[in-house]
């Protein structure tokens, strides 16, 4: 069955380390739309990160943002799918964060919200081009229901908290990672994978005729919900062991290598 909708992580996926999108990607993407085939972003940055990639590559679907728990269309904007957590919990979670001694971070009404700024909030800021709201008391001034609660410090110490999280918010929150630095947690009904199963409903494409590409931890989710599971070559080994298929890594084009081999040499060899 030939493929009908492409679901793409961002960070280490279609973006190279540098943070750009290679000629080659860019170039796949654009003859599989000229072919037919549906390409979207699925990722855990806020929509407007995601909206601002989208028009680059001229991309008008439903985007799957904050790791599934928003669901909007590029040009227009709307809103398809929203999973917040709702506000006991998400305060919960930042004394969580606070009490370990971690940076925190609330997505709320896609502007993040902080305590203070710090290096890594200048450097999320710069390279995603985002807003951000330095509050004191981030509990207390949430501003409503955030999609994503995201943890941050060294690596080893959020391998450490997560199954701490999970046990403290279990059936309460979904929670992943898609940076070793990164804690994510989320509405327990979010995730890549239900998210991207709801938009190839919306569009009439059946799971077996969707193809998604990623390279860490929160695409685990991704995979349960695409016919063809394609691992970036910088992937973490987990995804490794349940993909479909490797790709070259995010340096050398891997999305552009898997496009050009599943979708226009497919589509090719069928005419």
């Amino acid at each position: 069955m030939s493929i009908k909708l492409i679901a793409t992580d961002m960070d280490d996926t279609l973006f190279n380390r540098s943070l750009e999108i290679s000629e080659r990607n860019k170039q796949a993407i654009a003859d599989a739309i000229g072919r037919g085939v549906m390409v979207t972003i699925s990722t855990g940055r806020m929509f407007r990160s995601a909206a601002m990639i989208a028009e680059q590559l001229k991309l008008d679907l439903p985007l799957i943002t904050y790791q599934g728990a928003l669901v909007k269309k590029a040009s227009s904007g709307e809103v398809l799918l929203s999973l917040t957590i709702d506000m006991e919990t998400a305060q919960e979670m930042i004394a969580f964060a606070e009490d370990h001694n971690c940076s925190v971070q609330a997505y709320v009404d896609d502007v993040f919200r902080v305590n203070y700024i710090d290096k890594r909030v200048v450097y999320y800021t710069h390279t995603s081009k985002v807003p951000v709201m330095a509050v004191k008391d981030l509990r207390r001034n949430l501003g409503g229901c955030p999609h994503k609660i995201l943890i941050s410090g060294d690596p080893q110490r959020m391998d450490e908290l997560w199954p701490v999280a999970e046990q403290q918010f279990a059936g309460r929150a979904y929670i992943t990672k898609s940076k070793p630095y990164f804690l994510e947690l989320l509405n327990p009904a979010a995730n890549k994978g239900a998210a991207l199963r709801y938009v190839a409903h919306q569009l009439g494409v059946s799971q077996a005729e969707t193809m998604a590409i990623g390279d860490n931890f929160n695409d685990i989710k991704l995979f349960e919900g695409a016919g063809l599971k394609v691992a970036m070559g910088n992937a973490v080994e987990p995804l490794k062991a349940i993909a479909d298929y490797v790709t070259d890594d995010c340096d050398s084009s891997g999305v552009g290598q898997a496009i050009e081999k599943f979708v226009l040499q497919e589509q090719k060899s069928e005419v």
